[in-house]
């Protein structure tokens, strides 16, 4: 999930957290808009954010001003925020689009599709993906397995029929 998706995005309306999915739309395309699963974790850390915070409006709206209770965050704040969380853990060369490229990595190398990773990001196309990962287009191979149909030649008196390529 985008960060823009996570902080202006997601009302608790689209999160489902029997079912552990959160629902993200008005993205940047129709084709982004998609259901993601939530872990464990995750899905106890909302239910406590939810006893906190309450469910109406942003699940990361502002929650600190009673004013704005859901109101959508400034995301240049959040990234400050996230980055001071990162240097004081050692990892300042983390920014919040780290983590997105991470799972996206994870995925492949767990054998997901292209289309899954996609639609886990958000891509609407999946050479968009295929970039997004690094790979490499590499040649398809396709003429080595193409079978041109053979012509059949006049056979000679009494041999057998056999055919030639054109």
């Amino acid at each position: 999930m985008r960060i823009s998706e996570a902080l202006h995005c997601t009302s608790w309306a689209d999160v489902d957290l029997d079912a552990a999915t959160v629902r993200v739309r008005g993205t940047k395309t129709a084709q982004a808009d998609r259901t993601l699963g939530l872990s464990a974790d995750l899905v106890e850390r909302l239910r406590k954010r939810a006893e906190l915070h309450g469910t109406t409006g942003l699940v990361f709206g502002v929650t600190y001003f009673t004013t704005k209770l859901g109101q959508p965050r400034d995301r240049n704040n959040v990234s400050k925020a996230l980055r001071r969380v990162f240097a004081a853990t050692g990892v300042e060369w983390a920014g919040t689009h780290t983590f997105r490229r991470t799972v996206a990595t994870w995925m492949d190398e767990a054998g997901h599709s292209l289309a899954s990773i996609a639609n886990q990001l958000g891509h609407a196309d999946i050479n968009v993906t295929a970039k997004y990962l690094g790979r490499q287009d590499t040649a398809t191979h396709a003429a080595a397995v193409m079978v041109i149909p053979a012509k059949p030649s006049k056979p000679a008196k009494g041999s057998k029929k056999h055919l030639h390529a054109v």
